[in-house]
C-alpha cells in the first residue's frame, strides 16, 4: 500500500493545479495549466452569473410569496368585514325608510290639522261677522222701538185711529221676529263659542304636531347620515378588496414570471453544470495521470509517499489526519432523505453541528485548490492532500462564512483555513465535510473514525 506524497513532491503534483469534486463545482487553478483554458474559465464565469441571478431571484421569489401571504390574509380580513357592513347599511336604510315614513305620517297630520285650524279660522272670523250683523240688527230694533217707529204703543191701540185689531196683530209680529232673531243670535253666539274653543284646542294639536314633525325631520337627518356613513364604510370596503385583489392578481403574474425565469435559469445553469463537468473530469484525469507519474517517479527514486505532520500552528493530533472541527457529528456519510428537497440522495459527507464562526482545520497537510461560492454548498473550500493508496485524496469545506486561506496556498494538518457558517442550501450553522478519492465521495471515517 502506498503511503502520501512527501510535502515537496506534493507541491510539486499540484502546483497550479484545478480540481473538480462533485456538486458540479468548478476549482479555478492557480497558474496556467492545459487543463485550465480560457473556455473553461469563460463557462465558469458564465455560471456564476446565471448562479447569481439565480440566487437573486429566489430572493425576489421569496419577497412574493411573502407578500402574496400577506395579501391573502388583508383580503380574508377584508372579505370577512365586508358582510357585517353591508348588514349595518341595511339596518341604516331600514331605519331611514321607518322615520321617513314616520316623518311623512307626521307632515300627512301636520297638513290636515294646519287645513283645518285655517277652516275653524274662518268659521270663527265669519261667526264673528254673523254675531255682530245680529247685534246690530237687534240693535236697531230696539232703537225702532224705543223711538215708537216699530212696535205701536197701548194708547195707540186704544185712542188712535185706525182698526185696532191690526194694530194688535201688527204689534205681535214685531214681538215675534224680535224674538226670533234673538233665539238665531243666541244659537249663533253658541256655535261661535264651540268653534272657538275647537279652534284653541286644533291649534293646541297643531303645535304638538310641528313639534313632532321637528323631531322627526331630526330623525331622518340623523338616519339619513348614519346610512350615509355605512354606505361610506361599504364603499370604501369594496374598494379595499378591489385592490387588494388587483395586488393579489398582480403578484401572481409576478410570480408566474419569476418562476419561469428560474427554470430558465436552473437549465442554464444545468447545461453549463454539465459542460463543467465534463471539463473538470478531463481535468480530473490528467491531475490524476500526473500524480501517478510523480509517485512512480519518487518510488523509482526511492522517496517514501507520506506527508509531514510536524508544523508549528497546528493542533495537537495523533496521525496523519484529524477532525475538522470541534463540533459534533449531526449526519453521517450515506444515502438520506435531503432535509430540504425530500428527495433520497447520497450524502456526500458528514455534517457537524457547531455555530457559525466556529474554527474549521485542515484534516492534513496539502494545498489549497479552490475558495469560492458553489451555489447549494455555500462558500466552499477544496484542499488536495496528494495520492493515497494511488488515488488522489481531496477534502471539502462547505457552507462556510469566511476563509483564512487562498488558492495555491499550502496548508498543515490542523491548520485554521476557514470559520463554519450557513450559506448555500443549508438548514442551520454547521460544517458538511467531505473526502474524495479520484473525484468519489468516501466516507470520512476512514481517515478520521
Amino acid at each position: 500500500m502506498t503511503g502520501l506524497p512527501s510535502r515537496r513532491t506534493l507541491l510539486r503534483s499540484v502546483t497550479g493545479s484545478a480540481l473538480v469534486c462533485g456538486l458540479g463545482t468548478v476549482l479555478l487553478s492557480t497558474s496556467p495549466v492545459s487543463y485550465a483554458d480560457n473556455g473553461k474559465k469563460d463557462k465558469q464565469r458564465e455560471k456564476e452569473s446565471v448562479d447569481s441571478e439565480l440566487a437573486r431571484m429566489r430572493q425576489d421569489l421569496d419577497g412574493v410569496d411573502q407578500q402574496l401571504a400577506d395579501t391573502y390574509l388583508e383580503l380574508a380580513q377584508t372579505e370577512l368585514q365586508i358582510p357585517e357592513a353591508q348588514s349595518r347599511l341595511d339596518d341604516a336604510r331600514t331605519a331611514l325608510a321607518q322615520a321617513q315614513k314616520e316623518d311623512d305620517a307626521l307632515a300627512s297630520r301636520l297638513a290636515a290639522a294646519q287645513k283645518e285650524e285655517k277652516e275653524l279660522q274662518k268659521k270663527v272670523a265669519s261667526g264673528k261677522e254673523e254675531i255682530a250683523a245680529g247685534d246690530a240688527e237687534m240693535a236697531e230694533l230696539s232703537l225702532d222701538a224705543y223711538k215708537g217707529s216699530g212696535m205701536p204703543s197701548a194708547a195707540s191701540v186704544f185712542v188712535g185711529s185706525g182698526d185696532p185689531q191690526n194694530t194688535v196683530d201688527r204689534s205681535m209680529n214685531y214681538k215675534l221676529t224680535l224674538q226670533s232673531q234673538g233665539r238665531e243670535l243666541v244659537g249663533k253666539r253658541t256655535d261661535q263659542a264651540q268653534n272657538v274653543n275647537a279652534a284653541d284646542r286644533l291649534s293646541a294639536v297643531r303645535t304638538e304636531i310641528a313639534d313632532l314633525k321637528k323631531k322627526s325631520a331630526a330623525a331622518v337627518k340623523a338616519r339619513k347620515k348614519a346610512e350615509s356613513d355605512a354606505a361610506s364604510a361599504k364603499k370604501g370596503l369594496d374598494e379595499l378588496y378591489s385592490q387588494q385583489k388587483k395586488q393579489k392578481q398582480t403578484l401572481e403574474t409576478e410570480k408566474t414570471r419569476f418562476k419561469k425565469r428560474e427554470r430558465e435559469l436552473n437549465k442554464q445553469s444545468a447545461q453549463l453544470n454539465a459542460e463543467l463537468e465534463r471539463l473538470e473530469k478531463k481535468e480530473r484525469e490528467e491531475q490524476l495521470a500526473a500524480a501517478r507519474r510523480e509517485a512512480s517517479r519518487r518510488r523509482g527514486a526511492g522517496e517514501k509517499d507520506t506527508l509531514s505532520s510536524t508544523y508549528t500552528d497546528t493542533v495537537t493530533t495523533s496521525g496523519q489526519f484529524m477532525k475538522p472541527s470541534d463540533g459534533v457529528m449531526t449526519s453521517k456519510f450515506g444515502y438520506r432523505v435531503h432535509p430540504i428537497f425530500h428527495t433520497r440522495k447520497l450524502h456526500a459527507g458528514q455534517d457537524w453541528g457547531l455555530p457559525s464562526g466556529s474554527p474549521v482545520r485542515a484534516m492534513a497537510d496539502g494545498k489549497v485548490l479552490r475558495t469560492g461560492f458553489s451555489g447549494g454548498g455555500g462558500n466552499v473550500l477544496e484542499i488536495s492532500h496528494g495520492l493515497y493508496n494511488g488515488q488522489l485524496l481531496v477534502t471539502r469545506y462547505l457552507h462556510l462564512s469566511a476563509f483564512r486561506v487562498s488558492p495555491g496556498q499550502t496548508v498543515k494538518k490542523g491548520q485554521l483555513v476557514a470559520l463554519s457558517g450557513n450559506t448555500g442550501n443549508s438548514t442551520g450553522p454547521h460544517l458538511h465535510f467531505e473526502t474524495r478519492l479520484d473525484g468519489t465521495p468516501v466516507d470520512p471515517l476512514r481517515f478520521i473514525g
